[in-house]
Order: C-alpha cells, then structure tokens, then sequence
C-alpha cells in the first residue's frame, strides 16, 4: 500500500472514531495517545526516572482525593454544595511546600531536630509533625549508623544517606525483608524518608528510598492480615482471658493503668498524656482544651483525648465514666481508679489543675518508648512483656471471638481510634495456643 492510501485508511479510522465519541470522550483518546508515544520514546532512564517520581505522584493523588471529599463534606449548606468554600478548602489545603535545612552548621542531634521542618509532608495528615516524633526518626538514623560503622552519630555523619544501596542492604539483613512481619524495617526507612526529605542535597535518594518504604509497607500489611502471630509475638503475648487474671504491681501507679488497659477498650500510648482538670465544662470548655494533650474531667467522670494516633480523622473524643457499665466496658472500675490516683495526697501526691497524671519525674511526660516500657512491667509475666499493641491485639481478638454485632464492632472500633477494616486486620486466629504455661 502506497503512502497515500495509508494515510488516507488513517484518515478514514480516525473520523470514524470520532463521530462513535463525545467531544470529552474523543480529547480524552488524543491525550491518552500522545502519552503512550511520549513513553514509547524514553530512554530506559528516563524511564527509571519516571517510575520513581510516580510515587509522589500516588501520594499526591491519594492526599487530594481525601481533601476534596473533606471538603465537600464540611462545606454543605442545607442540601447544596459550596463551591466556593470547596475551591478555598482546596488551595489552602495543598500549599504545601518542602522546607529544606541546609544542615552544614548544624552543631548536633538537638540541634537539627531544632531546626528540621515540622510542616507535614502530605496535605492530608495533620499540618504539622510533633518535634518527638521528629526525634524518634533522628534517633532511628543514629542506631542505623551506629550498627554501621561501630561509632556513635554525630550530624557530619548524614551522608552516608546518600549510598542508599549500603543503607537499605544493612536495614534489611540487621531487622528483616519485611517478610516476616517485622515492622521495625519499614520504621527505620520511614525515619530515613521524613528526614531526608526535610535536609538540602538528598532529592537524588529520597525517592528511592520512598520506593523502597512503600514496598516494605505494602509487605507488613500483607502480613497483618493474614491473622496468625508471627515468633516475635507468640514471644510476648498474653491471651486476653489471662490479662485479666493477671495482678499488676501493688502500687497505685501500676494498678490506675491496668484498670485503664482492662476494663475499657485499650488505646495506644495516649494515657502518657493524660491530665486531671478540675470544675464544670461545657462541650465549648472541652472543645477548647489544648489539643496537646488528653485529659481526665474528674467532676464530670468524663475522658477527653485530643492527641493520639488518628486525631486528625476523629478530632476530639470522649468517653463517659457515668455512664453505665456494658459487656467489655467497665465504667465505673475505670472511674474508681481515676479517682483514687487523683485524691487528695493518693502516693504522698496532692494533684493540681492540669497536672499530668502519670508524670515523669515533677511534671515532664513519657515519651511513647518510655511509657511502652511502664506498660510492659504493669504486664509482665516471666519473660513475656507485652505492649500495648499486642494487648489490643490480645482484646480484639477475645472480643471479634464472641461474633459481635455490627453495631458494637463500630463502637468498639471508635473506642480504638480505628475503623472496622483495621479492626479485623487485629484478630489473631491462633492467639489461644499461645499461654501463660507455654
């Protein structure tokens, strides 16, 4: 067939696809078009390229889509829309820029954790990042280099970032392949990705070690679900009928986080933060407290948590103490133990307004590593020390046993700060042939 006629055939195809489509359907068919030969044309490392930088761009997509249905969602006005207020949502919501650290004259660890950054690095997170969690990560990148070359971290060291192929290689062969459920791999390349990403002369490695965070996150949650404990687990687990035999140490601190721990749904680590407040409050009193903390309303029986794991999807939450008891949430032994802890010189103690319950020392709070290890002794039984990850584990998995209702599985989720799909992701099938005997 002669040029002429090809072409022509081309022609005819083309009108003919054209008059089968809308105007949208048949632009939407060029673009695709022009893009499939815009790739058929790159070279194998502007491919490479392209498939690292398409990590981003899934985070982008992802962080987006969440901020446009929370932005439909808060802007209702009787059964419209605002657009307006959508299109306002929108751009204040995405103007987020990376703020690098020229680290050079940085003097040391506090030091850069001083000065790294705190904006969040995806738009549908929370605006900022706590300055501990920031320092946790520091922490994690100093135990990689130490475990590296045998010497302590100092901030100089941070280049030796930049051989992503010796620093991934150790991760994996010192905490795992991400197989074997150890999440411990996909934190510390989770600590070296928020703070790379944070320091100027590392836009050549941050995305491949995204890549890399993503996979192992990918393989964790794999594993998370298939409902059966890995060996790190069977090591310190607790079935949950025995966490209640269980008899904490016979002091008022370790018996006021049992109860807290056994007679509701447990939470995370939030009661670390857990402040006594004094008086009446009304919903705009609560409202207003200092989102920096959780906090006890003795008066009103009332918990109050505005910092924990999900904040920034259930805002504040409350649970009432009066109320009366139900299956798997004793109330009122929770309340007792509130208010024993917080009398009058209970432990040689006299509470003011907006003390910490559980202090460190006179009046600093535990850091989440520290209040894993008080949790692990009010626990412990002979060698096993579980967590309290492993003890909502231990709950759920009790709990999810007893073929709940949909309805209490929903109240139970909310009690846990997570939705139902993480809530089975919990359930260890297996968990009964683990025993305090074993």
């Amino acid at each position: 067939m002669d040029e002429t006629k090809l072409r022509q055939c081309y022609t005819e195809a083309y009108n003919k696809r054209k008059e089968k489509m809308t105007d949208d359907e048949f632009k939407e068919y060029n673009r695709n078009q022009k893009r499939k030969q815009r790739l058929k044309n790159l070279t194998p490392e502007e491919k490479n390229k392209l498939e690292e930088r398409k990590i981003d761009l899934d985070y982008i997509i992802d962080s987006i889509t969440e901020i446009i249905e929370k932005a439909i969602m808060d802007s209702y006005e009787g059964n419209k829309i605002n657009v307006v207020k959508v299109k306002e949502f929108i751009n204040n919501k995405s103007k987020i820029q990376r703020q690098l650290l020229n680290w050079n004259n940085i003097k040391d660890k506090a030091d850069l954790i001083q000065n790294l950054s705190d904006k969040s690095l995806r738009p549908r997170k929370k605006e900022t990042i706590k300055q501990e969690t920031l320092g946790q990560y520091v922490g994690r990148i100093a135990k990689i280099y130490k475990t590296m070359f045998g010497k302590e971290f100092e901030v100089k060291h941070l280049n030796f970032l930049k051989d992503h192929e010796k620093v991934i290689d150790h991760i994996i062969n010192r905490y795992g392949n991400g197989k074997d459920g150890k999440n411990s791999t996909t934190g510390m390349i989770t600590a070296v990705v928020s703070i790379v990403n944070r320091l100027v002369g590392f836009d050549d490695v941050y995305p491949i070690y995204t890549k890399k965070m993503m996979e192992f996150a990918t393989l964790s949650s794999d594993i998370s679900g298939d409902s059966k404990l890995n060996e790190k687990e069977k090591k310190n687990y607790i079935v949950w009928i025995d966490v209640l035999k269980h008899k904490p140490p016979q002091d008022i601190q370790s018996e006021t986080i049992y109860s807290l721990y056994t007679n509701i749904p447990p939470v995370r680590n939030d009661y670390r933060l857990l402040k006594i407040k004094f008086g009446k409050y009304k919903k705009e009193d609560i409202l207003a407290l200092d989102k920096e903390n959780n906090y006890y309303l003795k008066d009103a029986g009332l918990l109050v948590f505005k910092r924990y794991k999900t904040d920034h999807e259930y805002e504040t939450k409350t649970i009432n103490l009066k109320q009366p008891d139900q299956k798997y949430r004793a109330y009122s032994k929770v309340k007792k133990a509130l208010d024993d802890i917080t009398h009058e010189n209970s432990g040689g103690w006299t509470y003011q307004d907006d003390d910490l319950i559980f202090p460190k020392g006179d009046d600093d709070e535990y850091i989440s590593s520290e209040w894993t290890t008080i949790v692990q002794k009010v626990f412990s039984v002979g060698k096993r020390r579980p967590g309290v990850n492993l003890l909502r584990h231990a709950f759920l998995s009790n709990f999810l046993r007893s073929n709940p209702s949909v309805n209490l599985k929903k109240e139970i989720a909310g009690m846990m700060d997570h939705n139902l799909n993480t809530q089975s992701t919990y359930n260890k099938v297996d968990d009964l042939t683990v025993r305090f005997d074993d």
